[in-house]
């Protein structure tokens, strides 16, 4: 054991023998490295490691005295090393140093070296990690960076770089400031079937990129012309809608749109009926769709009553032209005439088929029933005044004789009395010179 420095050396020897023993050999390769030093022994390379927290190997060159400081320990070997580049494992059973920065008390970007005051070491910053704050890009040199180096700012892969890249490793271990981002790469412009690219521009498709669209015949823009991709790589909205035309607004019996041409969405048409007809209740207006077609319609055209009229009737109160359906007008029968059905306040409505419905009819009363020579009105089903439904019954005026049919008669609705009476019997009775019987020879 020798001492060197404050330094504690565990057997080193750099016979070729001792190199392929003690350490591993490998090509002289800087993978993972992040400090070289050039013209020193090995002996320093490695106190120059154990100095560094993140240092966990060295790569030596003994031919050229290079020294390339690793932060990991793994190295793959292809076993065709020349004997003066070898690999170094950096531990306390390599080297250990006489002082607090065995136990490496500094981070990661510092270097620790000793010192006479307590704690009796000191952390000097000497590197940058190589990290950044700046969405979406990382560094191109991957290792820590010393102090005044430079490292350049790569976007990820969909992004394009905007600014100054390169920047340096300050002596507080913080990197120098920079207004570089990288912006999310916008698609190819959107395609529509509605509508045409007119221009575009000619740098990649990032933020600010524009592109201006003419819409095709029969369609018309809702939105601006001009679409703009933004920071998270969108295209702003841009749409073309068909327009709806007045042929294709479905017509309606007895009515139809306003004039009119082209609409746009949310424009409306409405419907109007021809002359004698008027409209339902409901929306008279169509709305234009986003799809150029329109909504369904709401309404209907019906035709106007004309004034009411019953016979042998009299309106009390007639209604104002024009009438609509659901009006209703009241009415009696003339003297002599009554409701049927039995109706106290008979009133007619106006229908939707520009019809009245009238709740009765006016209808003659039945006078009393006529006697005859042979037959005579027995009795009545009901009093008088005699109405529908009332029947007259009658007799034969001798025992002898008999009807031929029927003995009753019935009131009809125009007041006179339904259907004849005959009695027959022995041919003794002669009216004007004809045999009165209807059932000669008796």
């Amino acid at each position: 054991m020798f001492f060197v420095f404050g330094i504690v050396f565990l057997n080193i020897d750099l016979s070729a023998h001792a190199v392929q023993t003690l350490y591993t050999l490998s090509p002289c390769t800087t993978l993972h490295s992040f400090h070289h030093f050039v013209g020193i022994t090995v002996e320093d390379c490695i106190l120059e490691c154990r100095r560094r927290t993140l240092c966990a190997a060295v790569n030596y060159n003994n031919y050229v005295k290079h020294c390339a400081l690793r932060n990991s320990s793994g190295l793959a070997l292809s076993g065709l090393e020349p004997k003066w580049c070898f690999d170094v494992v950096v531990n306390n059973e390599t080297i250990e140093l006489d002082g607090p920065c065995n136990e490496n008390p500094c981070n990661e970007t510092s270097m620790c070296i000793d010192s006479s005051k307590p704690p009796f070491f000191r952390c000097i910053i000497v590197y940058c990690k190589s990290e950044t704050d700046i969405v979406n890009a990382s560094f191109r040199i991957k290792p820590l960076s010393s102090v005044g180096d430079k490292n350049e700012l790569v976007c990820d892969k969909g992004f394009t770089p905007i600014g100054p890249s390169s920047v340096t490793c300050l002596s507080d271990g913080n990197w120098s400031s920079t207004d570089f981002e990288c912006l999310k790469n916008c698609p190819s412009i959107p395609i529509k079937s509605s509508a045409l690219v007119s221009s575009w521009s000619t740098y990649r498709f990032v933020d600010n990129t524009i592109a201006t669209f003419n819409c095709k015949n029969g369609y018309y823009n809702i939105t601006d012309r001009t679409i703009v991709c933004n920071k998270t790589g969108t295209w702003s909205e841009f749409e073309c809608l068909p327009y709806c035309h007045q042929t294709d607004i479905v017509p309606i019996p007895n009515g139809g749109p306003t004039p009119g041409n082209i609409y746009t969405i949310f424009e409306q048409a409405k419907y109007m009926c021809n002359s004698g007809y008027y409209l339902s209740d409901g929306i008279p207006e169509i709305t234009c769709g986003n799809d150029g077609k329109w909504s369904a319609p709401q309404v209907e055209c019906y035709p106007f009553c004309q004034l009411p009229a019953v016979a042998n009737g009299i309106f009390q109160n007639l209604p104002a032209q024009p009438i609509k359906k659901d009006v209703s007008v009241t009415y009696t029968c003339n003297s002599g005439y009554y409701t049927h059905p039995d109706v106290s306040q008979p009133t007619a409505v106006c229908l939707l088929t520009g019809e009245w419905q009238y709740a009765a009819a006016c209808y003659k009363y039945c006078s009393d029933a006529p006697n005859y020579r042979w037959e005579k009105v027995e009795g009545y089903s009901t009093g008088a005044p005699y109405k529908i439904g009332t029947s007259v019954q009658y007799r034969c005026d001798t025992i002898a004789m008999h009807f031929t049919g029927s003995n009753v008669r019935n009131c009809k609705s125009d007041g006179s009395w339904d259907g004849e009476v005959h009695c027959c019997g022995p041919c003794y009775d002669y009216e004007r010179g004809k045999c009165r019987c209807s059932c000669w020879p008796c």
